[in-house]
């Protein structure tokens, strides 16, 4: 993007620096979010000294350079860096929210781990929430699991999740099934209290 002044997420170190940028909009009420582009030949690349690239062999439209036509590699990288800067992205509010080390334990809890045939024994209702296209826990795997479940006699609530976010969406998307987590939590408290 160079010469131009502009947030950029080249890489992991440009991460802290938009965070800081969105928890100050945050704290004045306000949603910060990424557009994601690509200057192509309106950038001359000044910081990288890279070739600029672009649709056409062109010139640069600011400063005298010439931009090359992007071949399919160049098309496949640029869609490669949009992906990542998208994941990049998410990061920071992600690390906020999640311990990386119950993800290890999770992780290794569902290749050892087996409850199907205790499942009866599960007194707690539960909500099971899933995304269609999560492509390490699909959405099949989900409605066997909740089938399973209630023929064992198990209270649970399933949803399934209008998104196009994968494995991300349970957070991603939170806003689908927050109300309905209120209002299980808030029973849960409620039995809590009459036990006390």
């Amino acid at each position: 993007m160079t010469p131009y002044v502009e947030a950029r997420l080249w890489d992991d170190h440009d991460i802290p620096h938009n965070a800081l940028m969105c928890e100050a909009v945050h704290r004045h009420g306000a949603l910060a979010a990424i557009e994601l582009n690509h200057n192509g030949p309106s950038a001359s690349n000044f910081y990288s000294r890279e070739v600029p690239i672009g649709p056409v062999h062109q010139m640069t439209r600011y400063y005298p350079f010439q931009a090359r036509a992007m071949d399919r590699e160049d098309i496949r990288t640029f869609r490669r860096w949009h992906r990542e800067a998208a994941i990049r992205a998410n990061a920071r509010a992600w690390a906020k929210v999640y311990d990386g080390h119950s993800l290890v334990t999770l992780r290794k809890a569902i290749g050892s781990f087996d409850i199907t045939s205790d499942y009866a024994r599960v007194k707690a209702k539960l909500l099971y929430v899933i995304a269609p296209n999560d492509k390490l826990f699909p959405a099949a795997m989900g409605v066997a699991y909740a089938k399973e479940m209630r023929e064992a006699g198990i209270d649970l609530t399933y949803i399934e999740l209008v998104t196009d976010k994968g494995h991300m969406a349970s957070h991603a998307d939170a806003a689908q099934w927050a109300p309905r987590c209120r209002r299980y939590r808030a029973a849960g408290e409620q039995l809590t209290t009459r036990m006390a």
